[in-house]
């Protein structure tokens, strides 16, 4: 398994690497208090990290809602099995 990750990881990086040999063009990065000239490779992969940032933002709200959730389901099945227990020793009444 560490050598499919260690193969992935060069992958990705070659990946990575030839991206940004591709994309070494100079873009200028206009923002409301002025201007800056940036690779184009950086402006990309900038971008990417902000949405990914975004979406593991988004993901650990949903995250912490589940684990709640999660957590007043268990309390739930222990109340419903201590009711069990408890009649499970009551008698058998005759009528």
């Amino acid at each position: 398994m560490k050598i499919i990750n260690f193969l992935l990881f060069l992958i990705i990086l070659v990946i990575g690497f030839l991206f940004t040999m591709l994309n070494s063009a100079s873009v200028e990065l206009n923002y409301y208090y002025g201007l800056i000239e940036l690779p184009l490779a950086l402006v990309a992969m900038a971008a990417l990290l902000v949405g990914v940032l975004l979406g593991l933002f988004v993901e650990f709200g949903k995250l912490i809602r589940l684990k709640s959730e999660l957590s007043k389901v268990k309390r739930k099945l222990k109340k419903s099995e201590e009711e069990l227990d408890s009649l499970r020793t009551l008698p058998i009444r005759k009528s």
